[in-house]
């Protein structure tokens, strides 16, 4: 049995209407102080972090008000999002070789914190022609149960994916590590976030 638990999702909060609400996740933004420190034998660059009111804020964090997270994510290659007709659904496209076995690994993670509709792994991996683990699929496309955004960050080719989903940290964390398996999130990215047990982008508008 799955120790994940299903994320809360925007999708599932109806309007008077019977319209989909989309109710955006409460995020904290912090503010980066950077220090030069001195251990009598060298100096390095060393970096704080403040939690400030978002005005004030350079940078955006997965960490909302809850305690839970929705995920920002730091994507360093060529990705596509495309906003379906069925509010709340998106298709998501990251074009980069996946090898097989992260492939299946991570659509199972999305689909037990659900980020994909139940059953939907299962039937996308049913659709990918058989492969060995050290095969790759050729890219990897996947349509979410979920309100997101992609935001082009200041370098060309790269973006900041922001998922209005909020689950708990222990399963952040394994979608992270799924992510930097199949290499849509860079290793050190994945490393300093579990560090301060959340990631963190630059602020739309802050470039560097």
């Amino acid at each position: 049995m799955s120790s994940y638990s299903r994320g809360v999702s925007t999708r599932e909060i109806i309007g008077s209407y019977g319209e989909i609400e989309h109710i955006s996740p409460e995020r904290t933004y912090w503010y980066s102080d950077k220090a030069l420190v001195s251990d009598y034998d060298s100096e390095w660059i060393e970096e704080r972090w403040v939690q400030v009111a978002e005005s004030e804020a350079t940078l955006v964090s997965s960490l909302c008000e809850s305690g839970n997270h929705a995920p920002a994510l730091d994507i360093d290659i060529p990705a596509e999002l495309e906003q379906l007709s069925i509010p709340g659904y998106c298709m998501l496209t990251i074009d980069k070789p996946i090898k097989y076995a992260p492939y299946v690994e991570l659509l199972g993670i999305m689909e037990s914190i659900g980020l994909v509709p139940p059953g939907h792994a299962r039937k996308l991996i049913a659709e990918t022609p058989s492969a060995r683990k050290d095969q790759f699929i050729s890219r990897f496309i996947v349509g979410m149960e979920a309100f997101a955004e992609l935001v082009p960050s200041s370098t060309p080719g790269h973006s900041h994916l922001y998922i209005d989903t909020e689950m708990p940290w222990k399963d952040y964390r394994w979608f992270l590590k799924s992510l930097a398996r199949a290499g849509i999130i860079e290793e050190g990215f994945y490393r300093a976030s579990v560090e301060r047990e959340q990631t963190m982008l630059r602020k739309p508008g802050i470039y560097k």
